[in-house]
């Protein structure tokens, strides 16, 4: 086991993926804990899997997943969480949007009382570099609010893509977990709410990535909304009661 696994989902993230990848690692190569990074690349059609083959080669603790087809960033996340060894488990996305080093202020929550602790871009303290256009601030405002009142879970920031995870909470709410799309984040922090998880929100340093942005605001805002009213459907019908388990052949059973 390692004290920290580090997960950055990629699906076609060529022009990122070697800064980010670099900019992770020296990082961590600073950090006295032990730790792991764990590139999930989601099926891309371009250059990314070739540079993150590359990367790893010239570091062990770098972890290569390659997952085909694209099934989504809900699924790369959980891939990679379920993969992972550490101890705190942190998720951040491929266009760096938040720094690595933005981690030290989650972590200590982890070691309290809390199982999950995520980045806000929404609380006055949150440092934001640059600001996303006007239409998907609003957008995201309202996916807050419907999001809280559909799944009762009080957060500000649901999609904000720099999460981390106590371990232990990590194996079992991603072994719940079961979108595939954009929505995975509200249906991951719907599930911590429903089964006592304490969440600790951390205002963050971000930054709207909009030359590499794979988010279309209409119609992923729709599919958005659409999802949380399954993910309000699955929870009142105890869709989740039982985990998702790996049987000895490496496939899926439920118990």
């Amino acid at each position: 086991m390692t004290d920290l696994s580090v997960i950055i989902p990629t699906y076609n993230e060529e022009p990122n993926i070697r800064r980010t990848t670099e900019t992770c690692l020296a990082y961590l190569r600073s950090c006295r804990t032990t730790w792991e990074l764990l590139l999930l690349d989601d099926g891309s059609r371009d250059g990314t899997l070739a540079i993150e083959q590359e990367l790893a080669r010239a570091e062990p603790r770098v972890r290569v997943l390659a997952r085909v087809p694209n099934r989504g960033k809900g699924y790369a996340v959980r891939e990679g969480m379920l993969a992972a060894t550490g101890a705190a488990r942190l998720f951040l996305d491929a266009d760096y949007s938040t720094p690595i080093e933005e981690v030290e202020k989650l972590l200590p929550h982890l070691q309290g009382d809390c199982a999950v602790a995520i980045g806000t871009r929404r609380t006055r303290n949150a440092l934001i570099e640059t600001k996303p256009p006007l239409h998907r601030y609003f957008l995201g405002e309202l996916y807050v609010l419907l999001a809280s009142w559909l799944l009762g879970c009080r957060v500000s920031d649901y999609n904000c893509g720099f999460k981390a995870f106590r371990g232990d909470a990590a194996d079992r709410l991603f072994r719940l977990a079961r979108r595939n799309d954009w929505s995975f984040d509200a249906e991951v922090l719907a599930l911590a709410g429903r089964l006592g998880y304490r969440i600790a929100e951390v205002p963050v340093r971000w930054a709207h990535a909009q030359a590499t942005s794979k988010v279309r605001p209409l119609r992923d805002g729709l599919r958005s909304f659409r999802a949380l009213l399954q993910i309000r459907r699955d929870l009142k019908a105890g869709t989740y009661a039982k985990e998702r388990r790996m049987d000895a052949d490496g496939r899926r059973r439920e118990e």
